[in-house]
C-alpha cells in the first residue's frame, strides 16, 4: 500500500462521514477523553501506514506475525467499541462509527440492540460485539 492509496483511504473515509452527516444530521459527540483516544487511534492508524509502506517498498520484509497483528487489530477494536459506548444515548447506538479514523479500518454494524465490530489485516481477522466478546480467524495469504 503506498501513502497515495492511503490518501484516497482517508480522503474516501472523510467523504463518506461527511455524507452520512449529511443524510442523518451530525453526529452528537460528547468530549470527556474522545480526543485522547481520537488521538490514539490516528497514532495506531499512522504507525499500521507506515509499517504497510515499508513492508511493500521492501520486498524481502515479511508481514508482521499473526500474533502481532491480532494485538493491534484488538487494541483498534477496543477503542472503537470504547467510541460506540461512550456515544450511545439512552440505548440508542451511534449511527456510524463516532471516530472516522477507526471508521476507515474497522466496519461497524448495528443489529438490533447490539452491534458488531470488525477488521482485517494481513490475513487476521477479528470481529468483536458489544459485550467485548471476540471471534478471530488467521487466513495466510
Amino acid at each position: 500500500m503506498t501513502s497515495n492509496d492511503l490518501n484516497k483511504l482517508i480522503d474516501n473515509a472523510e467523504s463518506q462521514v461527511k455524507q452520512q452527516e449529511l443524510n442523518t444530521g451530525p453526529v452528537r459527540r460528547r468530549f470527556s477523553g474522545d480526543i485522547i483516544k481520537d488521538i490514539a487511534a490516528v497514532a495506531i492508524l499512522l504507525v499500521a501506514g507506515v509499517t504497510m509502506i515499508n513492508s511493500s517498498t521492501s520486498s524481502s520484509t515479511a508481514p508482521p506475525p499473526a500474533d502481532e497483528v491480532e494485538d493491534d487489530i484488538v487494541t483498534l477494536l477496543q477503542q472503537a467499541k470504547d467510541q460506540v459506548d461512550s456515544n450511545t444515548v439512552n440505548g440508542q447506538l451511534p449511527p456510524v462509527l463516532p471516530s472516522a479514523a477507526l471508521a476507515a479500518i474497522v466496519s461497524y454494524q448495528v443489529s438490533g440492540s447490539g452491534y458488531n465490530l470488525t477488521t482485517e489485516l494481513h490475513g487476521v481477522r477479528v470481529t468483536m460485539d458489544a459485550s467485548g466478546k471476540m471471534t478471530k480467524s488467521h487466513n495466510p495469504r
